[in-house]
C-alpha cells in the first residue's frame, strides 16, 4: 500500500515546527545567558574598582576584553540557530523520508513502474503505483492511433 502523502506532509510539518521552536528557544536562552553574563561582568568590573580605565564610552577596556569571547560565542550560536531555522524543512525531509511502496502479495519493491502491475508476481495494482504514464493509455488518448 502506498503511504498517504498527506500523513507524510503532516509528520514533516510537525518535525519542522519542533526544530524551529527548539532553535528559537535555544536562541532566547542563549541571549538571556549572554546578557546575564554581560551584567555580571559589568558589576564585577564596577565593584572591583577597575572602572578608572579609559575605554569606549567610559567603559573600561578590560570589560571589553572579558566580554569579547562571550560576544563571539553568542554571535556564533545565533548564526547556528538561524541556519537551523532556515533549513528545518530540509531536515524534516531527511528525518521523515517517503516510505517505499511494496507489493501486498509478494513484497517486491514497487519503484519505477511503467504500468501499475507487480513485475514479480503480476498483481494488478492501483494506478498511483505507476511512476510513468501507461503507454496503452497514451495510445488511447492520441487522435492518430
Amino acid at each position: 500500500m502506498i503511504p498517504d502523502p498527506g500523513d507524510i506532509i503532516r509528520r514533516r510539518h510537525t518535525v519542522a515546527v519542533v526544530i524551529r521552536l527548539g532553535a528559537i528557544g535555544f536562541a532566547v536562552w542563549s541571549t538571556l545567558q549572554y546578557f546575564v553574563t554581560l551584567l555580571s561582568v559589568w558589576s564585577f568590573t564596577a565593584s572591583s574598582g577597575r572602572m578608572s580605565g579609559s575605554g569606549v564610552l567610559g567603559i573600561p577596556s578590560n570589560f571589553w576584553e572579558t566580554i569579547g569571547l562571550y560576544m563571539a560565542a553568542w554571535f556564533l550560536s545565533m548564526v547556528a540557530m538561524g541556519a537551523l531555522t532556515v533549513f528545518a524543512d530540509a531536515l524534516a525531509r531527511a528525518i521523515v523520508p517517503l516510505q517505499q511502496p511494496r507489493c501486498p502479495r509478494c513484497g517486491y519493491a514497487l519503484t519505477r513502474l511503467v504500468i501499475p502491475e507487480c513485475p514479480e508476481c503480476g498483481l494488478a495494482l492501483p494506478r498511483e503505483f505507476a511512476n510513468a504514464p501507461d503507454p496503452r493509455a497514451a495510445r488511447e488518448q492520441s487522435p492518430g492511433a
